[in-house]
């Protein structure tokens, strides 16, 4: 059975400081950097959803 499509009302809403795309070794220094910080962040790869 196919799955069905997720409506607008099942969409993730997120709030951050920084968003960072990609899920690389770069992309997770960077996102821990910023998270000590003090910044709220946002690690988004490809698959996630």
């Amino acid at each position: 059975m196919p799955k069905p499509q997720k409506s607008v009302s099942d969409r993730l809403h997120l709030q951050a400081d920084v968003l960072i795309l990609g899920g690389g070794p770069s992309a997770a220094w960077a996102a821990v950097a910023a998270a000590e910080s003090g910044a709220k962040v946002v690690l988004a790869d490809k698959g996630y959803l």
